[in-house]
């Protein structure tokens, strides 16, 4: 079987059909986003290469985690994560959505990313409450005091 030099591709020749360094290419061979080939001290791409999906791990925060403890302990099954962006309203991920009727949401706002209120926190519970959503602000200092917390959820998902 005869193969051709024109079926394969060297890292720099993908880098500039990818728009990218020859030293991105390499680092997305070596964590197996681009397939290819050992050739002597270097790699070769066929020239019909394609680029496979990267999968993102999402990790919940400590408050996540615990918000989302208490609302299975408070209405089991009622409430979603959808922070790992299954669900976006407008530009904006929410972290906990209800699932049945009722229109809730529930934000966690850690200590630093949203440590003074900005306008695009603001902008966030606006267009949630434009598609007519209750919104729940849990602070992470919130999380301090878990019998209070739990009130304010329990009252929240009450309304």
């Amino acid at each position: 079987m005869e193969t051709s030099v024109n079926q394969y591709l060297s890292l720099a020749q993908v880098g500039k059909k990818l728009g990218i360094s020859r030293i991105a290419v390499y680092k997305r061979v070596k964590n197996g986003t681009i397939e290819a080939e050992r050739c002597g001290r270097g790699f070769t791409v066929k020239s019909d290469f394609v680029i496979k999906p990267r999968k993102k791990i999402w990790i919940k925060t400590r408050l996540e985690l615990l918000i989302e403890e208490l609302l299975n302990e408070l209405a089991p099954n009622k409430f979603l994560f959808v922070g790992n962006k299954k669900i976006k309203i407008e530009k904006f991920i929410p972290d906990f959505i209800r699932i049945d009727e009722k229109k809730q949401i529930i934000e966690s706002f850690g200590a630093y990313w949203h440590a003074m209120k900005n306008a695009n926190d603001k902008k966030r519970i606006e267009s949630y409450k434009k598609y007519g959503f209750k919104v729940l602000i849990v602070l992470e200092k919130e999380s301090k005091n878990i019998e209070a917390l739990k009130a304010k959820i329990q009252n929240f998902i009450s309304s």
